[in-house]
């Protein structure tokens, strides 16, 4: 059988500070968050990610290299989620992880390293 340990904080979360972001009863804020973890990267990339007020629940997501080549694209279909992404086939570099609406205005960029 194969198993998973997941690591989280003292708040069950993946992303280290995604419990600060959506406090019960406190309205929707206006620009979309994407936080990553651990940064720099070795093997798995977390993506917490909680969409901006009034945007579908749909949003893309693409890893880009310096020179703005598109390394791999994926499609969110929540609003407040956690994805893992395995950094394993990136080699050691700069990287930015966009964030994206389904009408392709970009939303928000975050900039990341891969170590070996």
């Amino acid at each position: 059988q194969r198993g998973w340990i997941i690591a989280v904080d003292d708040y069950g979360c993946l992303v280290p500070g995604c419990h600060l972001v959506s406090p019960a009863g406190e309205p929707r804020q206006e620009m979309p968050v994407v936080l990553l973890y651990p940064n720099p990267v070795r093997d798995a990339l977390n993506v917490y990610y909680r969409g901006k007020a009034g945007e579908s629940k749909s949003s893309f997501f693409q890893i880009v290299d310096a020179t703005g080549r598109v390394l791999k694209s994926w499609h969110s279909g929540s609003d407040d989620e956690t994805m893992v992404v395995f950094a394993d086939f990136l080699p050691t570099g700069s990287y930015f992880l966009q964030c994206m609406s389904e009408d392709g205005r970009l939303l928000h960029t975050v900039p990341f390293v891969k170590m070996k």
